[in-house]
């Protein structure tokens, strides 16, 4: 993929985290046990969230105008589930 800002090629990776991987629209306190819930939080999972594995998303990372795109679409696997 290219990079939308710059047109560099990007790489791609992961955003990991332990309790899955969300977007909200304002900064809060990060608990250690229960994910953001609400209208307004989405989550950005690939797909289930688990104990050992926790939540990733599929990142497009481009290291020159450090930029990252996740794209937070279901992987068509997982609509399937």
């Amino acid at each position: 993929m290219d990079c939308p800002y710059c047109g560099n090629a990007m790489e791609l990776g992961c955003i990991q985290n332990r309790d899955g991987v969300y977007w909200t629209k304002t900064r809060r306190a990060i608990s250690t046990i229960v994910p953001p819930r609400g209208r307004e939080a989405v989550s950005l999972n690939s797909g289930r969230v688990g104990y050992i594995s926790g939540g990733s998303a599929e990142a497009w990372l481009c290291r020159k105008c450090k930029k990252v795109v996740v794209d937070y679409a279901p992987k068509k696997q997982d609509e399937d589930e």
